[in-house]
């Protein structure tokens, strides 16, 4: 899997537990701390496996089925809402 790229039309804000992604229809998520060190490698990683390498050794877990397919679910879920947008 290709990694997207965060939409630059993304207003982007640091909260307590994570961070705040809001686009400009005014439709927000808010991602917790895990998420957003996903969301850091987001752009960073030409691949999921590459990216999960990097948040797993932040995270100092290793690589496992479960985690690239919750990684892979959460980019999903960012690019069917705008959140992300295929690279060009």
């Amino acid at each position: 899997m290709s990694i997207p790229v965060p939409n630059p039309d993304l207003a982007i804000q640091e909260v307590d537990d994570g961070l705040l992604l809001l686009k400009d229809d005014g439709s927000y998520i808010v991602v917790n701390r895990t998420a957003y060190l996903i969301w850091q490698y987001i752009g960073k990683s030409e691949n999921l496996e590459a990216l999960a390498e990097n948040v797993c050794r932040r995270l100092g877990i290793d690589v496992t089925e479960v985690v690239l397919d919750d990684i892979e679910r959460f980019i999903k879920e960012l690019l069917d809402r705008s959140f992300l947008v295929e690279r060009s």
